[in-house]
């Protein structure tokens, strides 16, 4: 790990990881009580849509909760790589693996929390950690949550498109941008039982989604699956898949901030 640069606050630093990931590492004025691994959504970056996870970092920090915000590889160059997706689940995990890691060795002994953001592959690598990891993450935030990893394929793509990606290496497709997706972020999304090692987390769990979210609700799901008894889930009449967080007359964004910070100030 080196130090990239320090961002825009005395307490942001930008980091490349020994998987040559880039972070950003927020840290506290203090000492710090917990800390956080934030992992954004599908085709996402580290600060997320809106700056979502960049505001919540700061709010986190005010409540003596350091965090890491991570660009997984594959995903997060968007239109540095003319968001060409070449991710896979496998290296999802290892990316958030590693961003634990850190948080592990720099906290060594406080709680950690996940949160993550969107979308079946987003949601699965955090249920994947916790599966790995279950005795060392103590709380768990998801938003708009998932099933399984092949969420996006399932969601994203038809069946016309799917066998084309299959049949040529790539497909194109026109979402919130145009996406060109990769058979090997495709078939590195499929196979997975997710749910399965979940059981063995204990921590706290809360599940945020918004009513006009399009993808099925599988809260109850992933509240039933995991095994503590600290588990909540609550749904924001109106709100979207982002919580409508570019739509400055909602405020939905702020909503979910604010009961993000509430649980894990209670729970970490």
């Amino acid at each position: 790990m080196f130090v990239l640069s320090q961002v825009s606050s005395a307490l942001d630093l930008r980091l490349v990881l020994e998987n040559d990931m880039i972070a950003t590492y927020r840290t506290v004025q203090g000492t710090p009580k917990s800390a956080m691994l934030l992992i954004h959504g599908w085709a996402g970056q580290m600060d997320e849509v809106g700056d979502l996870y960049k505001r919540l970092a700061e709010q986190l920090s005010k409540q003596g909760i350091a965090s890491l915000r991570i660009n997984i590889r594959g995903e997060s160059k968007q239109a540095a790589s003319n968001y060409n997706l070449t991710s896979t689940f496998e290296s999802r995990v290892a990316d958030a693996q590693f961003g634990l890691k850190f948080l592990q060795d720099t906290y060594s002994g406080l709680p950690i929390g996940v949160v993550v953001c969107s979308l079946g592959d987003s949601t699965a690598t955090a249920i994947a950690l916790a599966g790995h990891h279950p005795e060392q993450i103590s709380s768990i935030v998801l938003w708009s949550s998932a099933g399984n990893p092949d969420t996006v394929g399932e969601h994203l793509l038809n069946a016309e498109q799917r066998n084309e990606v299959l049949e040529k290496g790539t497909v194109v497709i026109d979402d919130w941008t145009v996406f060109t997706i990769t058979k090997q972020h495709l078939v590195g999304m499929n196979g997975y039982d997710i749910f399965t090692p979940f059981n063995a987390y204990s921590g706290a769990l809360l599940c945020i989604r918004g009513t006009n979210e399009p993808i099925p609700d599988i809260d109850r799901k992933i509240i039933d699956t995991a095994s503590g008894k600290l588990k909540e889930y609550c749904h924001i009449s109106g709100a979207d898949n982002i919580f409508d967080v570019l739509d400055p007359k909602t405020q939905y964004d702020e909503r979910v901030l604010a009961q993000t910070v509430t649980w894990l100030d209670d729970t970490l």
